[in-house]
């Protein structure tokens, strides 16, 4: 079955002259409700959409990103390219193209197992 193909955290890196605002949705564990965390990132700025953790007694428990989306542009969800195996740090580029808002995904920056 191997490791499974999910990410903890991501970082989103503006390339555009504008200021962008991107949701991340998490998918949280023991079916509590989705999370979104809204970034407002400056231009040529990166900001960091953290790993969500859930403590229970003595366990603590992680969601993982199922969507990113720039507002006003293009999202992505899960699995995302190149992940292979619980990976932080994933790394997505917003980009301007033809006038519209586009999302770049870059691939794992680090994996969980360094």
């Amino acid at each position: 079955m191997g490791s499974p193909k999910i990410v903890y955290s991501a970082l989103i890196r503006n390339t555009t002259t504008i200021s962008v605002t991107v949701l991340v949705t998490y998918s949280m564990p023991n079916e509590m409700p989705q999370e979104t965390v809204q970034l407002l990132i400056p231009p040529g700025e990166e900001k960091e959409a953290p790993q969500k953790l859930v403590e229970d007694g003595t366990v603590t428990w992680t969601g993982f990103i199922s969507k990113v989306a720039v507002e006003g542009g293009q999202s992505m969800s899960a699995p995302f390219l190149g992940v292979e195996s619980p990976t932080r740090k994933y790394g997505f580029e917003v980009y301007m193209q033809v006038g519209m808002l586009r999302l770049l995904a870059l691939g794992p920056v680090e994996s969980s197992s360094d």
